[in-house]
Protein backbone atom coordinates (compact mmCIF):
# COMPACT_ATOMS: atom_id res chain seq x y z
CA UNK A 1 0.00 0.00 0.00
CA UNK A 2 1.50 3.13 -0.59
CA UNK A 3 1.77 6.59 1.57
CA UNK A 4 -2.34 8.67 1.19
CA UNK A 5 -2.53 11.88 0.78
CA UNK A 6 1.06 13.03 -0.90
CA UNK A 7 0.78 16.41 -2.99
CA UNK A 8 1.01 16.28 -6.26
CA UNK A 9 3.79 18.69 -7.10
CA UNK A 10 4.31 19.91 -11.11
CA UNK A 11 7.49 18.51 -12.88
CA UNK A 12 7.00 19.76 -16.55
CA UNK A 13 9.40 21.30 -18.52
CA UNK A 14 9.91 22.24 -21.67
CA UNK A 15 13.26 20.99 -22.81
CA UNK A 16 16.17 23.61 -22.99
CA UNK A 17 18.53 22.65 -25.72
CA UNK A 18 17.15 19.90 -28.02
CA UNK A 19 19.24 16.78 -28.41
CA UNK A 20 20.34 17.23 -24.99
CA UNK A 21 19.15 15.18 -21.36
CA UNK A 22 18.21 17.35 -18.56
CA UNK A 23 16.77 16.24 -15.54
CA UNK A 24 13.01 16.39 -14.74
CA UNK A 25 13.11 14.89 -11.56
CA UNK A 26 16.30 15.15 -9.03
CA UNK A 27 17.21 12.07 -7.16
CA UNK A 28 15.37 12.06 -3.67
CA UNK A 29 14.44 9.02 -1.57
CA UNK A 30 11.13 11.07 -0.47
CA UNK A 31 9.59 10.80 -3.71
CA UNK A 32 6.75 8.33 -3.53
CA UNK A 33 5.89 8.16 -7.25
CA UNK A 34 5.47 10.15 -10.37
CA UNK A 35 3.96 10.44 -13.94
CA UNK A 36 5.94 11.37 -17.18
CA UNK A 37 3.32 12.53 -20.26
CA UNK A 38 4.88 13.27 -23.78
CA UNK A 39 2.42 16.10 -24.46
CA UNK A 40 3.81 17.73 -27.58
CA UNK A 41 2.10 17.31 -31.05
CA UNK A 42 3.66 20.48 -32.47
CA UNK A 43 7.43 21.13 -31.34
CA UNK A 44 9.38 18.75 -33.11
CA UNK A 45 6.60 17.44 -35.69
CA UNK A 46 4.91 14.63 -33.60
CA UNK A 47 8.86 12.86 -31.89
CA UNK A 48 9.29 10.67 -29.23
CA UNK A 49 10.65 11.85 -25.64
CA UNK A 50 13.50 9.52 -24.54
CA UNK A 51 13.80 9.00 -20.57
CA UNK A 52 15.96 6.87 -18.18
CA UNK A 53 15.62 6.12 -14.52
CA UNK A 54 19.09 5.28 -14.44
CA UNK A 55 21.20 7.70 -15.90
CA UNK A 56 21.60 10.21 -18.52
CA UNK A 57 18.37 9.35 -21.22
CA UNK A 58 19.82 9.08 -25.23
CA UNK A 59 17.45 8.30 -27.79
CA UNK A 60 17.53 4.66 -29.12
CA UNK A 61 20.06 3.65 -26.17
CA UNK A 62 19.74 0.66 -23.36
CA UNK A 63 18.44 2.17 -20.09
CA UNK A 64 16.35 4.56 -22.00
CA UNK A 65 12.35 4.32 -22.74
CA UNK A 66 10.45 6.01 -25.65
CA UNK A 67 7.67 7.88 -25.00
CA UNK A 68 5.71 8.35 -27.95
CA UNK A 69 4.44 11.63 -29.37
CA UNK A 70 0.71 12.06 -29.44
CA UNK A 71 -1.14 12.45 -32.37
CA UNK A 72 -1.59 16.14 -34.06
CA UNK A 73 -4.96 17.15 -34.01
CA UNK A 74 -6.11 15.14 -31.23
CA UNK A 75 -3.83 14.55 -28.70
CA UNK A 76 -4.54 10.93 -28.64
CA UNK A 77 -2.36 8.22 -27.48
CA UNK A 78 0.28 10.30 -25.91
CA UNK A 79 2.99 8.21 -24.27
CA UNK A 80 3.20 7.94 -20.79
CA UNK A 81 4.76 6.51 -17.82
CA UNK A 82 3.31 5.86 -14.44
CA UNK A 83 5.77 5.04 -11.08
CA UNK A 84 4.38 1.51 -9.78
CA UNK A 85 3.59 1.88 -6.04
CA UNK A 86 7.05 1.79 -4.37
CA UNK A 87 9.34 2.91 -7.32
CA UNK A 88 10.38 5.90 -6.60
CA UNK A 89 13.33 8.21 -7.85
CA UNK A 90 16.63 7.45 -5.85
CA UNK A 91 18.57 8.62 -8.94
CA UNK A 92 17.64 11.18 -11.61
CA UNK A 93 14.67 10.86 -14.02
CA UNK A 94 16.06 12.53 -17.02
CA UNK A 95 14.45 13.24 -20.51
CA UNK A 96 15.33 13.93 -24.06
CA UNK A 97 13.62 15.62 -26.98
CA UNK A 98 15.09 16.06 -30.64
CA UNK A 99 14.05 19.89 -30.56
CA UNK A 100 14.44 22.76 -28.43
CA UNK A 101 11.04 23.58 -26.72
CA UNK A 102 9.77 20.13 -26.33
CA UNK A 103 6.91 20.28 -23.75
CA UNK A 104 6.90 17.25 -21.53
CA UNK A 105 4.11 16.98 -18.54
CA UNK A 106 5.43 15.61 -15.69
CA UNK A 107 3.95 14.71 -12.23
CA UNK A 108 5.64 13.91 -8.76
CA UNK A 109 4.61 13.23 -4.99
Amino acid sequence: IGSSNITPIDCSVAVTTGGVAQNIIAANKNIHGFIIMNIDNTNGGGEPVWMSFTGTAAAGASGSYALAAPTVTTYAQPGSFSAPIGFGANKNVSVIAATTGHVVSCTKW
